[in-house]
């Protein structure tokens, strides 16, 4: 009676065994990924980044690497490798602005990537890849043609935080005004402070690909209003 539990027993676990190592090989965690696009150092930058907002970065830079080559990513995998030293985040509130050199030999590319996320929001928009100064490029020999982008809207980078001069400011947005933004500033009646700290957020905005560039920005003096 035990022989034929036992004998029962090592089957059942066989055939567990066997279903285990089934679902395995199909979803390519026994051997890895296959196909796609792939950063191979990715966990030493991006592991505190969400599963989603990797596989949007990955999809992104995988549809330059198919605007530059002829490689069918449904077949063969292209790894990435993000430069050692090249890797900075900028933070602002819950949101995290990573930028890094990324280099592909597969192509013989170098990019400059900016990929905004959070732990907390969504974030699907706002990555770039584009091509690096000549200074920055692995492969000198290489023409870097094209720019990949998926346009943000800017309400995930407020309220923003900037410094002129020491002198630090915040936009905020205005819902009653379209498209209107608020720039609050100490400056005590400093007009020339007021137009520095304007001029650094237009020039924020202009090198930041938006949906919208066009912003109704009112400046707010934060010394005058206690005064009144």
């Amino acid at each position: 009676m035990n022989k034929r539990r036992n004998i029962i027993i090592c089957l059942v676990a066989g055939v567990l065994l066997v279903l285990v190592v089934i679902l395995l090989v199909f979803s390519g965690s026994w051997f890895g990924q296959k196909t796609g696009f792939k950063i191979s150092n990715s966990d030493d930058y991006l592991k505190n980044v969400k599963q989603a907002d990797k596989d949007n970065l990955l999809m992104v830079i995988g549809n330059q690497v198919k605007n530059v080559s002829d490689i069918d990513l449904s077949q063969n995998l292209v790894e990435g490798v993000i430069r050692e030293g090249s890797y900075m985040e900028e933070v602002q509130g819950d949101l995290v602005t990573s930028s890094f050199l990324i280099d592909i030999d597969a192509v013989q590319q170098t990019y400059v990537v900016e990929f905004p996320w959070s732990k907390k929001m969504d974030v699907s928009d706002g990555i770039t890849v584009e091509c690096p100064r000549n200074d920055q490029s692995k492969y000198p020999d290489s023409y870097c043609t094209g720019i990949y982008t998926t346009s943000a809207t800017i309400e995930i980078y407020l309220p923003y935080t900037g410094n002129v001069n020491g002198n630090e400011y915040s936009v905020y947005e205005n819902y009653l005004v379209e498209n209107g933004l608020d720039l609050f500033v100490t400056a005590c009646g400093d007009e020339n402070l007021m137009n520095m700290a304007k001029n650094d957020f237009e020039g924020w905005i202009n090198n930041t690909r938006f949906l919208e560039n066009i912003y109704n920005i009112n400046v707010v003096d934060i010394c005058n209003q206690f005064n009144e």
